[in-house]
């Protein structure tokens, strides 16, 4: 097994940069048109995912060249579009904001549970089986001289 690995600075920090930028537009986006999942929101969202799936297209060769290289991108996509829509959650519960009030006695919006709970459940699933495999493969994912 080759040692050597790329430096991930150059590559991942760009990515990290876009990622916290695009899910920042996204959450104002998001308040603008009234603290509401629907529409904007999804649309927004595909744009986020776009731009990630693009960055793992472009750069997936040397991310796996990298030590956890992969996986680190992985856990970029992850924590800046979670912690974004979390964040946004707890101001709007903080304010009592009724755009994230659930109706029939359940206590949150159905958009709002859906990506509180629904994506962070499956995204962060597959984000464990990604670790786990990870570590098997002692951080790298495929190795090239």
């Amino acid at each position: 097994m080759n040692n050597r690995s790329l430096d991930p600075a150059p590559v991942i920090l760009p990515h990290l940069t876009v990622m916290i930028v695009l899910n920042l537009a996204l959450q104002v986006v998001i308040a603008v048109d009234g603290h509401r999942i629907g529409a904007v929101a999804y649309l927004g969202t595909a744009v986020v995912a776009v731009a990630y799936a693009a960055f793992h297209l472009v750069r997936g060769r040397q991310l796996a060249q990298m030590r956890f290289g992969r996986l680190v991108a992985h856990v970029c996509g992850f924590i800046t579009v979670n912690l974004g829509f979390h964040i946004h959650a707890a101001w709007l519960v903080m304010e009592d904001s009724p755009a994230i009030r659930g109706e029939h006695g359940f206590p949150l919006d159905d958009g709002w549970f859906g990506v509180l709970f629904g994506m962070f459940v499956f995204w962060g699933s597959s984000l464990v089986c990604h670790l786990i495999a990870s570590i098997a493969q002692q951080g790298y994912e495929e190795l090239h001289a």
